[in-house]
């Protein structure tokens, strides 16, 4: 699935495939408002892209800016009466369970779109973070922008602020920056990330010999959580001498049963390998747990664990 940026400054921009989940519709909407744009102190009128699950987002612009839905591309195009340029409000990708935390957002939004600085800052520490960034468009008019990205629940929505280069220097990035000034996420609630260590592994060992060619292998987890979970399995790596993977799998309880873990209580999984295999160690990136494989809640580590017998 594709967002496209409208070709306004007659120059060809790039489309950005933003492959994580698809483009929520927009819905729109205007009201009068009581404040005034830099150009003539005229009225303003708020326009709101209704993104998904209840959550929209709003700016407010001067009354003669028209706007008008793109609904295959998923977001609100505003523009200017006054200059060269568009504002783009409720671009966003989804869900958050594909990111680890906000700087992992913003650098595949970085990825996306090359146009973007990079120099991300944060201009709202709220329960949905917004961060702020520049844009520069090459192409016949070097179009300059600034872009504000909030994450909220399963979703990071934009708001993208363009003018041509000739329009930004003479008075047009004053009246965007009052524009993006607006940018406002109804009902904010806190980025929907995966669980992060909820349990991590506290060691792994070469326990006992088993005879007959095999030996056992004990990996200990613990629950760093305030709650007591089910642990399931976790994921496993099998190393040979060299660190190289032999094997990959997940590995869980005989039956795939749970165990109910305690908050600060380890667990024991004891494996048991072929010595024939050559595991000479083992390295783990995450584990479940919930109440079934087919119901469970994946649990990435901080950093991946990695030993050798």
């Amino acid at each position: 699935m594709k967002m496209t940026r409208r070709s306004f400054l007659a120059c060809s921009i790039s489309s950005c495939a933003l492959l994580v989940g698809g483009l929520a519709g927009c819905g729109n909407g205007s009201s009068g408002g009581s404040g005034s744009s830099k150009a003539d102190n005229e009225p303003t009128k708020t326009v709101t892209c209704d993104v998904a699950d209840g959550v929209s987002v709003s700016v407010e612009v001067p009354d003669s800016w028209n706007y008008s839905e793109d609904k295959n591309a998923g977001y609100i195009s505003i523009v200017p009466g006054d200059f060269n340029g568009m504002v783009m409000l409720g671009v966003n990708i989804s869900p958050m369970s594909q990111f680890t935390d906000d700087q992992s957002v913003l650098d595949y939004w970085d990825s996306k779109d090359p146009s973007l600085s990079g120099d991300w800052e944060q201009v709202d520490d709220g329960v949905s973070p917004v961060y702020e960034t520049t844009s520069a468009l090459s192409g016949e008019k070097d179009g300059k922008g600034i872009v504000r990205v909030a994450i909220c629940g399963d979703y990071a929505i934009a708001c993208e602020c363009y003018a041509a280069g000739k329009d930004w220097d003479n008075g047009a990035e004053d009246e965007l920056r009052t524009v993006m000034s607006t940018y406002t996420v109804s009902d904010p609630v806190a980025p929907n990330y995966p669980p992060k260590d909820v349990f991590t592994i506290v060691s792994a060992t070469h326990a006992k010999d088993l005879g007959y060619g095999y030996w056992e292998m004990h990996v200990t987890v613990q629950n760093n959580s305030d709650s007591a979970k089910n642990f399931l399995g976790f994921q496993i790596d099998e190393l040979d001498a060299d660190g190289n993977i032999i094997k990959s799998y997940m590995s869980y309880n005989k039956n795939a049963a749970y165990a109910v873990v305690e908050p600060g209580q380890t667990y024991t999984i004891p494996l048991t390998e072929a010595v024939a295999d050559g595991i000479a160690g083992m390295q783990s990136r995450y584990c479940e747990w919930g109440d079934s494989p087919s119901n469970a809640t994946k649990s990435e580590y901080s950093e991946v664990f990695k030993t050798m017998f």
